[in-house]
């Protein structure tokens, strides 16, 4: 029995640690959510679910335009809402390749006010979904239904910011198009091997030191493949990937 079926059999044990945990020690906990979203079950401190109120805000205003298929990813893109934060800080601008309708672009934007920046913000995509040109098949077929021809959804959306920029396109024939010279801040979500690996090559030596690289799709079961391909990017620049919960990689370059 491998280590997934292994895993499936300690569920019922851990509902029970959940239970005298939550409610049984209800008064103790009573002030805690329990986070239970996107794949992901647990019982530690996610209190930006109640208190982070600028979070709240920028969730909720993305979460009232309809940009999104899910409703619940709220650690996903905390995560990508701190990371983002951080980079703020740094010298160079921001890229989103995998845009879609621009659920977590437009929170991220929200929440640390990109608008007052000198930053740049690219949104990269086909805006129709995956392309045929650099997706297999199989790729192809894990998203299908997903994804609906978006762009003037987005360029209605993000009209109103004048530091963001909408690149529509196939990655990688749309980099050298990509006007940029630092970055400090990548998310990258199109969900096939070879778009993803092109992005990250493109952004690498542009990243300043101490600038973020998000994986929306690293760890996801459908996308092994992909994790191998950006492990071996990784390994080839010295440096690993952090795997998170959510199923995110993130790199942050030394």
């Amino acid at each position: 029995m491998n280590s997934y079926y292994k895993s499936l059999f300690k569920l019922p044990i851990y509902f029970l640690y959940l239970f005298k945990k939550v409610l049984v020690n209800r008064k103790e906990y009573a002030d805690l959510p329990l986070y239970m979203q996107d794949g992901l079950i647990s019982d530690h401190n996610c209190d930006f679910l109640c208190n982070d109120n600028d979070f709240l805000t920028a969730y909720n205003e993305a979460l009232a335009l309809n940009l999104h298929v899910k409703k619940d990813i709220h650690w996903r893109v905390h995560t990508l809402c701190w990371a983002a934060s951080n980079a703020l800080q740094l010298e160079g601008d921001f890229i989103e390749f995998g845009v879609n309708k621009g659920f977590c672009s437009k929170t991220i934007i929200e929440y640390i006010k990109f608008y007052n920046t000198t930053k740049t913000y690219f949104l990269v995509d086909t805006f129709s979904g995956l392309s045929e040109q650099v997706s297999t098949k199989e790729e192809i077929g894990e998203m299908k239904g997903l994804y609906t021809p978006c762009l003037e959804i987005v360029q209605r959306v993000f009209s109103k910011y004048e530091n963001i920029k909408i690149i529509e396109g196939v990655v990688p024939n749309i980099l050298d198009s990509i006007n940029v010279e630092k970055i400090a801040f990548v998310h990258i979500d199109m969900n096939a091997v070879e778009p993803e690996l092109a992005a990250a090559n493109f952004c690498w030596d542009k990243l300043v030191k101490g600038g973020y690289i998000v994986l929306d799709d690293y760890g996801h079961r459908p996308h092994k493949k992909l994790k191998i391909a950006l492990d071996i990017f990784a390994k080839k620049h010295s440096i690993k990937v952090l795997s998170l919960p959510t199923g995110q990689g993130m790199i942050i370059k030394n």
